[in-house]
């Protein structure tokens, strides 16, 4: 057999690995570190997104406060009114500059009031009142604004009331104001006040025309006290007597040169004052009255002519009426017995008015519009305050309506049955669009809007 090479089998080695023993207080620092990790990178990406959505919030509120206050900016026209007892003017984004400056001058304290602005807005008229400690050496004058200058008329105006401080634009450059003589006894029982009511022109010449004075018996039943707060602001606002909130009328009809002028402490009606005849009559034909009544009478009050001058908006027994120049009554528009100081839109073809208020009763004033045919009456804003709401004023494209908001911040007091009602109030303008949206502030502790017709 042949011989057979025998090689020992090599056997395969075996490697035995040791294995470490686990370390669990390092994986858990790991674990926690990688929770740190991932909840600050969770935060970061919270607080970016929040950003993002504050940013996106802030920017849409200031690209909508931008684009309201842009809107007004444009809105033609310019507003006047009266804020610390001084006339401003400003556009209706509410940038305001101030022209006049209530001194004092010798020994009197000043102040300003009523601003109307003339139909081509090149000029403004205001009163500047003198007041003394000696009351009997009031007094007050007639200015003018124009070209960053204001001109004061040369005549001082001596009124026992607040009513005969008004005048009324005619024209672009002529205005109709009335002012009152010293007092005359007639008869020791009869007192009557000697007026001269004035057709002029602003540009400093001599009057164009003037009316011939006329005589007005003193009104009966004025007397003062007793009305709480928001009603005697609405008087004054109203250019009115001793309480009752009427707006004072006075109307220069210039094709009969004829004078519209409120009669009584309280405006209670309204006389026609005939410059040809020198001859004063009632102007309703339907009243026979002279103001004299325990009552305010039922007739015509608070007129004011349509932008056609054809025909004239006024208050009857509170409600809303037209009436033709002749004083022959169109149509009644309201029927609440509770509405007054209409005024018409721009294109004359609506009226605006406060409804709600019964003088004496309460005070729940609401801002209202009505066609003059009568129909669409709706209510524009409720400020649901008790109060008054006066100097209604329309933007020239009659869009938005401006207006002195009396506001009541205080109960009304009584010391004794027959002490005089106390009551605290404040004035705020406001502005609302005519569709009743968006009303809001427009200048607080503020009064006597007018926003100029262009």
């Amino acid at each position: 057999m042949p011989d057979v090479n025998t090689v020992p089998s090599q056997q395969p080695t075996t490697t035995i690995a040791t294995k470490n023993p686990i370390n669990w207080k390092n994986i858990g620092i790991g674990i926690a570190v990688g929770l740190v990790v991932v909840a600050v990178a969770l935060g970061a990406f919270y607080l970016y997104l929040s950003n993002q959505t504050k940013f996106a919030n802030t920017t849409t509120n200031t690209a909508t406060k931008s684009a309201t206050t842009a809107s007004e900016a444009k809105e033609p026209g310019q507003i006047a009114y009266v804020k610390d007892s001084n006339i401003w003017i400003s556009d209706a984004a509410g940038k305001a500059k101030q022209i006049t400056e209530n001194t004092s001058e010798g020994g009197a304290k000043i102040n300003f009031d009523h601003p109307t602005w003339s139909p081509n807005n090149a000029y403004l008229s205001f009163f500047k009142h003198y007041s003394y400690t000696n009351t009997a050496q009031d007094r007050s004058e007639l200015q003018v604004f124009h070209n960053n200058k204001i001109n004061t008329f040369p005549e001082d105006f001596h009124a026992l009331t607040s009513n005969f401080y008004i005048n009324t634009w005619v024209t672009n450059q002529d205005l109709v104001y009335v002012n009152q003589g010293a007092a005359q006894n007639v008869n020791k029982s009869d007192w009557y006040f000697p007026f001269q009511y004035t057709l002029t022109n602003v540009t400093g010449s001599s009057p164009a025309s003037e009316g011939l004075p006329f005589n007005l018996k003193k009104d009966e039943q004025c007397g003062g006290g007793g009305a709480p707060e928001w009603q005697s602001l609405l008087s004054v606002d109203n250019g009115a007597g001793y309480g009752s909130g009427l707006r004072s009328t006075l109307i220069y009809l210039a094709g009969q040169k004829d004078l519209l002028i409120s009669r009584g402490c309280d405006q209670t009606y309204v006389q026609i004052v005939t410059t040809a005849a020198n001859s004063q009559k009632n102007f309703d034909p339907s009243y026979s009255g002279n103001g004299s009544e325990e009552h305010i009478p039922k007739t015509y009050q608070e007129l004011v002519l349509s932008p056609d001058k054809k025909t004239l908006a006024g208050n009857l027994n509170g409600n809303i009426i037209l009436v033709d120049l002749s004083g022959n009554l169109l149509k009644t528009l309201t029927s609440s017995n509770e509405a007054y100081s209409p005024v018409f839109s721009p294109d004359g073809k609506k009226i605006y008015y406060t409804d709600g208020v019964s003088i004496g009763k309460k005070a729940e004033p609401v801002l209202m519009v009505v066609n003059v045919d009568g129909s669409g009456k709706k209510t524009i804003y409720n400020p649901s305050i008790t109060g008054a709401i006066a100097n209604i004023s329309s933007s020239p494209a009659g869009d938005k309506i401006i207006f002195t908001l009396i506001t009541q911040t205080a109960p009304p007091k009584q010391a004794c049955p027959n002490c005089e009602i106390v009551t605290e109030a404040r004035e705020d303008i406001y502005i609302v669009n005519s569709d009743g949206s968006n009303p809001h502030l427009f200048a607080s502790d503020a009064r006597q809007p007018d926003w100029s017709s262009k």
